[in-house]
């Protein structure tokens, strides 16, 4: 085993995280060594890294409460896992064991309780110190990338509509439909409850409907907990808000049913104001609901494994975790990020990208991902036109993206990547055949993604728009491409900069890329990076 791993650790409060060559810990007594395969990202990092909550980490210390790996060492003493065993590093550090909250099966309010990624080292890094009585025992048959979003917002919605008391056939309100309620949804519809998801995002809504949630309402229409009541008949008999807003604090109250139960698991820093006259006529509790018990997490990891819930899940590598943080800050991830080490596990024979989307040379064929269906056809002689023109020269107004490498395979995770920027509902995926080249087009909204290549000759072309690149999403996608490109084997990748693009040129650079090719009568200069 190497010495030296890789960690993404917070220096300075409100910085950016430093990604830092460290010594790889060696398990003490009771202690246990995890190698990490993948690590989830959450609201609660944004949390640690800014410092805002009242009881702050200890400078300096690595985030990350969603990380997945396997056993490689064990310490003295050691027997509740062993080498080889799939496991994950949560929330939920360690307790004490024999305080009555540990007694009583509530560790997660035990007053010594230490937590991952907060008070301990967590999981954005290579390796991982855990304290194997409270890891996660990831079933068989679910991979590290799907448990990563499981351990932290898996098991605090399932725990979350636990607390509401709602029972099969009863309502309950999801407000809040983003990473932990989409889970939250899936959840509820197998537990028998009937959902009715609010958001403000109409997107996230249109997913919820995919989803199951058997009604929708905007929390930025009129009178939307009026509409909610109308709804549920009355008002839900569980509310579980996930959303770390104070607002929605407020709305779920409103939209409770009498009786009914409103659990809090989002986590804004602040107070809310309650209508106390509400609260006690109609003899509603409010709750708070904090991640899970160590019961808890199997039974979320069950669902999990028995295919009844399922993440949407983008991933990202580890160099990406700051620009992933200010996505998540800004509210732009539509779902779950997850942070990929599998490219870097040495003797891990699992592919970096698990879920695959199959083109199917000359068939026509449907995938719905992350609520959007995507449709497979075999070429048209208008996509071969479109092919040619695009080839043949592009302009400054065009919204092209192209891909170069002979690729019928394409991971889930870049289609999610491409719909959550474009903000589309639907996508057209056209397999593309013409002279020595074979391979696909996408298209999503305006934008239109072209897959090819002459067998083995690969390379990616890109074509970044000012449109995207103004919203620093070319760079996203651009390193999303990176990544994909060197698990494909490509060898090269091309940016190409139209019209005097100064922000292509500003991306090439930060990429390390070097000018290839001026075309003055196009406008075009052609980056290349070596992968």
């Amino acid at each position: 085993m190497k010495d030296m791993m890789q960690a993404a650790k917070v220096v300075q409060f409100g910085q950016p995280l430093s990604i830092q060559e460290c010594e790889i810990p060696t398990p003490l007594e009771g202690q246990i060594l995890v190698k990490t395969e993948a690590c989830g990202v959450c609201h609660t990092d944004l949390h640690a890294a800014a410092g805002d909550w009242p009881l702050k980490p200890t400078l300096p210390f690595t985030p990350g409460h969603e990380g997945i790996g396997k056993v490689v060492a064990l310490g003295a003493g050691v027997d509740q896992v062993k080498v080889g065993d799939r496991v994950g590093v949560p929330w939920l550090y360690s307790a004490c064991g024999h305080c009555e909250y540990c007694l009583s099966a509530w560790e997660t309010v035990c007053a010594d309780a230490e937590f991952g990624g907060y008070s301990k080292d967590g999981g954005f890094a290579e390796y991982i110190i855990a304290d194997p009585r409270y890891v996660a025992h990831i079933p068989a048959g679910l991979s590290a990338i799907q448990a990563a979003p499981i351990i932290c917002a898996g098991v605090t919605s399932y725990k979350g509509i636990k607390e509401t008391g709602a029972k099969p056939g009863q309502w309950l309100v999801v407000l809040g439909c983003g990473g932990l309620g989409h889970l939250a949804i899936q959840y509820a519809k197998a537990m028998g409850l009937k959902v009715c998801a609010v958001d403000i995002d109409d997107s996230k809504l249109e997913h919820a409907k995919g989803l199951g949630a058997d009604a929708v309402v905007n929390a930025f229409s009129q009178d939307a907990a009026v509409k909610v009541k109308h709804a549920t008949n009355g008002g839900a008999h569980g509310v579980l808000i996930t959303a770390p807003s104070m607002t929605a604090f407020k709305e779920g109250v409103e939209m409770t049913r009498k009786t009914g139960t409103c659990v809090l698991v989002g986590l804004p820093p602040g107070e809310f104001p309650t209508d106390l006259f509400d609260v006690v006529a109609n003899c509603k509790t409010i709750k708070g609901s904090f991640v899970g018990t160590r019961q808890d997490m199997a039974e979320a990891l069950a669902f999990a494994a028995d295919g009844k819930v399922k993440a949407d899940i983008e991933l990202c590598p580890l160099s990406d975790v700051n620009h992933v943080l200010n996505r998540l800050k800004a509210g732009e991830v539509a779902a779950r990020i997850v942070l990929d080490f599998t490219d870097n596990s040495v003797g891990n024979n699992e592919p970096l990208v698990s879920e695959t989307t199959k083109h199917i040379p000359g068939e026509v064929c449907e995938h719905v991902l992350d609520g959007k269906k995507i449709t497979i056809r075999p070429i048209s002689e208008q996509d071969k036109q479109l092919e040619s023109e695009f080839v043949n020269g592009l302009s400054a107004q065009t919204k092209h993206y192209r891909f170069l490498g002979g690729i019928n395979t394409l991971s889930d995770a870049m289609l999610k990547t491409l719909c959550t920027i474009d903000g589309q509902n639907s996508m057209a995926f056209v397999a593309t055949e013409h002279d020595s080249q074979t391979g696909a087009e996408l298209e999503i909204g305006e934008s239109r993604y072209a897959f090819t290549g002459e067998h083995s000759a690969y390379e990616i072309a890109v074509t970044i728009s000012d449109k995207w690149q103004h919203k620093g999403l070319g760079k996203l996608l651009t390193e999303h491409l990176i990544e994909y490109a060197k698990v494909h084997n490509v060898g090269s990748l091309y940016a190409i900069e139209l019209a005097d693009n100064h922000d292509m040129r500003k991306l090439a650079g930060e990429l390390g890329m070097t000018e290839k090719m001026d075309r003055d009568d196009a406008h075009q200069v052609i980056y290349s990076l070596t992968l």
